[in-house]
């Protein structure tokens, strides 16, 4: 997958097991390069913690490489690259609301089209879930809030690491709080679907901007070199699975 995109002189992939999850592309500094002199590239973590199905890594794939890291990759080469070009165009950090929305919706309808079973089979389940649970959890504690979640979820060991998620940094466990910001990749699935005939996918790629954002940065991207994920080449094809 590295190598269809392209990506091979971009990012070095990491196993571990000790990782939940893949932590997404990191930039990494001179001292943590196998080049020397690189300083480009970006490290890929990838958990082997827990094995997955054909469909899961398909999901997985479309999740981290074909949204985050492409949109991480294609950043690079705007105008509005880095802390400060960010700030000189008055655009979204990666810590605010709005930005995680557009990321993460973009990234969780692309692990929807990949989930397999057809248009038929294709739901925002875990999102909508992640959205509700969160909503639960200002008023519910940690006990009630996994014994509330079992008609959802009856596997005990996933549901409890949902909760986890939801309740990281709560003090008291006992009483309401949550994690609000996983409610984005619901927010953000939807916003990207509602807008799914008019959007420009391609400046969508481009770079790592909001929703909002884009319209008012299109006169300044940089579209002719920018990486398309595999799934999204033609993209009348890929705007039909999205109306799907």
């Amino acid at each position: 997958v590295i190598c269809e995109h392209r990506l091979q002189d971009k990012v070095w992939v990491r196993f571990s097991a000790s990782k939940v999850s893949c932590t997404g592309a990191i930039k990494r500094s001179v001292h943590n390069t196998q080049e020397v002199g690189s300083t480009n590239r970006h490290t890929f973590w990838v958990s082997t913690a827990k094995a997955m199905r054909k469909h899961e890594l398909k999901m997985f794939v479309a999740h981290e490489i074909g949204t985050h890291l492409i949109r991480v990759i294609n950043d690079e080469i705007q105008p509005w690259s880095g802390s400060a070009g960010k700030t000189k165009f008055g655009l979204h950090t990666r810590a605010s609301r709005e930005f995680k929305r557009t990321e993460e919706g973009l990234a969780s309808v692309n692990t929807a089209l990949h989930s397999g079973g057809g248009p038929r089979g294709r739901f925002l389940y875990r999102e909508a879930l992640l959205y509700y649970a969160a909503s639960r959890a200002k008023e519910l504690g940690f006990v009630p809030l996994y014994i509330k979640l079992a008609r959802y979820i009856p596997d005990n060991w996933r549901r409890y690491l949902f909760v986890v998620r939801i309740k990281r940094g709560v003090v008291d466990q006992t009483g309401g709080g949550g994690n609000g910001k996983v409610q984005s990749y619901f927010e953000g699935a939807v916003e990207i679907l509602k807008q799914w005939h008019t959007l420009d996918l391609r400046l969508l790629y481009a770079g790592r901007l909001t929703l909002a954002e884009m319209q008012r940065c299109k006169r300044l991207a940089q579209l002719q070199t920018i990486i398309l994920p595999s799934f999204a080449r033609n993209l009348e094809v890929y705007r039909g699975q999205l109306r799907q």
